[in-house]
């Protein structure tokens, strides 16, 4: 074999290793995702580069698919009203959406891998986990409860469902869930039960009594009958005294169940009429009187008309004497202001000198169910309904009901309504 033959073998050997190493980077760079790497066939009858540059072309045209369903998604999730997440099949979170970060007041660094669980309670950590852990292995759906720290330090109720997660090929990558804040639901539920509670036990104390002094009243009827023994004046009308009043006392409960089942179906009627409410708030005023030994004082600032539902402002009224009463038993005086804030309107403010309402409950007094918890108010009965009624029966005249009060100095309750033109 000649030199001539020999040095063209090998320069054609050298030039094939060559173009073998660059179709070699070029396959090993797109595969890297590197679609801009330089690379251009020999001549159109070069198969493996041309296949190369389709196999570039179309992993590029893939890749920007996958990438543009990847933005969408995240563009959903992050505009989304509710907290998203997903683990990978480690159970190691590897995304939340911008509505968990707002939640939190974290940044994804400090949420992702186990970094999130610094947010939850630790007393529903370990039930929470429990449940995740055994929907993950059995690669089922789940739903639950906790308490998870707000970005302001607060810890809040949240509503979890996740589920298992898989690729295109069905291959599991772990979990996808949502969390919504029901908070509020949560705090109104114990409220609700509460108020089961306490609606029993209240409505129980009234007809306990009526039967013990009944069962009285029957059995010294069956002594004068049986002995020929003599009735007891004082003791029949001291019982008879106390049997009206717990009918009066289950009358008023029952009608306070009955105005907030109305109110509920949106089905609470007024009569609405034109009448003198200097004359309602006098006659509110002597009906308490007569069943307490505090003082009420009136004094008339202004006297006008108001149009509404007499009955109803005269409920609120007896509601407001009531809760002045029961929460000063330790002072013996109430004062009831009739006054004209503006010309439009006119005011009702009724003021005790008893136990007082922190700042914090003010608003929450007039809610349903709300009750301030406290020794000192744990030994006063009641539903946690009538300031929730009144003020509803009130804003439907057009009125307020607010309060101004500080602890262990008294109370001012007042109502405002539209005077009649």
């Amino acid at each position: 074999m000649s030199n001539d033959v020999i040095g063209s073998l090998a320069e054609s050997i050298s030039s094939i290793a060559t173009t073998n190493k660059q179709l070699t980077d070029a396959a090993e760079a797109i595969g890297k995702g590197n679609f801009n790497v330089p690379f251009v066939p020999r001549n159109d009858d070069d198969v493996l580069a041309n296949a190369i540059i389709r196999m570039k072309d179309n992993l590029k045209r893939f890749t920007r698919e996958i990438e543009k369903s990847k933005e969408q998604f995240r563009q959903v999730a992050d505009n989304a009203p509710v907290m998203i997440w997903m683990t990978d099949e480690n159970k190691q979170c590897n995304f939340v959406n911008k509505g968990w970060l707002r939640f939190t007041g974290r940044t994804s660094e400090q949420e992702l891998g186990y970094g999130w669980i610094e947010g939850m309670h630790p007393d529903d950590y370990s039930r929470s986990a429990e449940i995740f852990d055994d929907a993950f292995n059995s690669r089922e759906q789940y739903s639950v409860e906790y308490r998870f720290r707000r970005a302001d330090g607060s810890y809040r109720w949240l509503s979890e469902t996740g589920a298992p997660r898989y690729s295109t090929e069905g291959k599991f990558e772990g979990y996808i869930g949502t969390c919504v804040d029901i908070h509020e639901m949560k705090v109104h539920e114990q409220r609700r039960d509460n108020f089961i509670k306490m609606a029993s036990h209240e409505l129980k104390t009234p007809i306990t009594s009526i039967k013990g002094y009944v069962q009285l009243l029957l059995n010294m009827y069956k002594d004068h009958n049986e002995n020929k023994g003599q009735f007891s004046s004082q003791a029949i009308q001291a019982s008879l005294t106390t049997i009206d009043k717990q009918i009066i006392k289950l009358n008023r409960l029952m009608s306070e169940l009955l105005d907030l089942s109305r109110i509920d179906s949106d089905r609470l009627e007024l009569n609405m009429q034109n009448f003198q409410l200097n004359d309602l708030i006098t006659e509110s005023v002597e009906d308490v009187q007569q069943t307490t030994k505090h003082e009420i004082i009136i004094k008339n600032g202004t006297i006008c008309k108001v149009f509404g539902d007499r009955d109803r402002i005269g409920q609120v009224m007896l509601n407001l004497l009531s809760n002045a009463i029961k929460y000063s038993p330790k002072t013996n005086s109430i004062e009831v202001n009739i006054y004209q804030p503006a010309k439009n309107c006119v005011a009702v403010s009724v003021s005790d000198h008893g136990i007082g309402i922190d700042q914090e409950h003010h608003q929450k007094i007039f809610e349903r169910f709300y009750r301030v918890e406290g020794k000192s108010e744990q030994t006063y009965p009641g539903f946690g309904i009538g300031l929730f009624i009144a003020s509803e029966i009130i804003h439907r005249h057009n009125g307020s009901l607010n309060v101004k009060s500080k602890r262990n100095e008294g109370a001012t309750f007042t109502l405002t309504l539209p005077i009649l033109s």
